[in-house]
């Protein structure tokens, strides 16, 4: 026979067993998106067609990408980099638009210590004229963008890919380009002052030289002089 003591502890065991088994039914299920939920709900505001809106977006965006230990700054670089693409797809004369420009503000002031291997994407962005100056867009995907007459200086650009890019007339003063492809880049009327460069940065061939003769070595790599490149045209 099963002994007093014993009924007693099986009965223990068994309330205790109900209790953690209602504790599990009565917690709240794990989102399992925990860090697209809230990016994709402020993203939907950048398809507003109200500026305002679509800026209240963009700083919701920034919300979450600077908060404490934040998950979302990968996913909100992609997601502001694609509104740049989508909103300057037709390139005017007038300057990016004023969301644009409060988007790319947003993008050069986050920590790039947490980008999480995210290669910004403005792959053929029209942003002619724009002013973004001494910002971290190492490796970033520039082919074909056109940025005609823009203030880009102390730009870090490195492995940044610009091939076919539109930089004419730019002001690339004190921009690091080191292992940059400028292939196919249009680079007439661009002050190249104070450059750094690479062995493995690629000139496309008409400006090489121009390049070469203004340079100078420094440490590993090399530094350009005063050199504003002629225009061609």
């Amino acid at each position: 026979m099963v002994s007093r003591q014993a009924s007693l502890a099986i009965v223990v065991t068994v309330v205790a067993l109900g209790a953690v088994v209602a504790v599990l039914l009565s917690s709240p299920a794990v989102d399992p998106r925990p860090v697209a939920e809230p990016v994709g709900r402020a993203s939907a505001r950048l398809g507003s067609p109200d500026l305002d809106e679509r800026v209240a977006g963009i700083h919701e965006l920034e919300g979450l990408m600077r908060r404490y230990e934040s998950p979302h700054q990968p996913a909100v670089m992609r997601e502001l980099s694609a509104f740049v693409r989508n909103r300057t797809a037709d390139c005017g004369r007038g300057g990016p638009p004023e969301d644009v420009e409060v988007a790319l503000s947003v993008l050069r002031h986050r920590d790039p210590g947490r980008d999480g291997g995210t290669v910004m994407n403005l792959r053929g962005a029209c942003l002619a004229g724009i002013v973004v100056t001494y910002t971290n867009l190492a490796h970033a995907n520039l082919r074909d963008a056109d940025l005609d007459g823009a203030t880009v200086a102390g730009m870090a650009l490195t492995g940044a890919n610009l091939t076919g890019a539109r930089l004419t007339g730019a002001n690339l003063r004190q921009s690091d380009l080191v292992d940059a492809d400028l292939t196919g880049a249009d680079l007439d009327g661009a002050d190249l002052s104070r450059v750094h460069w690479s062995d493995d940065t690629r000139w496309p061939p008409e400006y090489e030289q121009l390049v070469l003769a203004a340079s100078s070595v420094d440490t590993s790599d090399y530094v350009i002089g005063e050199l504003r490149l002629p225009d061609r045209k």
